[in-house]
């Protein structure tokens, strides 16, 4: 009995990941929803927090465990109904604000894809037009020296067949 009133809700994420940004009745039914869950949420808060408090009393560390662990569901609770709040109040996709929730609640890392890119400083735009010229500079470098080579090894060749058939002649 005790371990289904432990397990987390997960009704706040699907709501999330379904609801449209433009829809007023829909915000309005999660705002309430919200609400309700961070009454629920400090309820069960202080509810663990009073029962780890009398447990300690007591000394029993089974109650103190099942305690904490509601003070924990509650939290839990609480940060949902934060995060759906925030998904109301700020122009983020309540996709996205489930989906992050639902990563840090699993312990997952955020994706790269979603993390936002600084933009490019100065310094570095310059750093990187400084480099691209150096490598077109060193690629026009090889291109000559390689012309370099080969008329060079095409000279003697040329020289020495020259030789050869001056000395047929003779």
């Amino acid at each position: 009995m005790m371990q289904g009133a432990l397990e987390p809700s997960t009704e706040m994420v699907p709501r999330l990941m379904r609801l449209s940004v433009g829809t007023d009745s829909a915000r309005a039914d999660l705002a309430r929803l919200a609400g309700e869950r961070m009454l629920e949420g400090t309820t069960r808060l202080a509810r663990g927090v009073a029962g780890l408090a009398a447990a300690e009393e007591r000394g029993e560390n089974a109650a103190m465990s099942i305690a904490l662990q509601e003070a924990r569901h509650g939290l839990g609770i609480i940060e949902s109904a934060i995060s759906a709040r925030a998904a109301l109040d700020t122009s983020v996709a309540p996709a996205e604000v489930a989906d992050a929730w639902l990563r840090s609640e699993l312990g997952l890392p955020v994706p790269v894809s979603a993390q936002a890119s600084p933009p490019l400083s100065s310094f570095h735009l310059a750093l990187m037009t400084i480099l691209l010229l150096f490598f077109a500079s060193m690629v026009v470098i090889h291109y000559r020296r390689m012309r370099a080579i080969e008329a060079l090894l095409a000279a003697p060749s040329a020289a020495a067949s020259g030789t050869t058939s001056a000395r047929a002649e003779t």
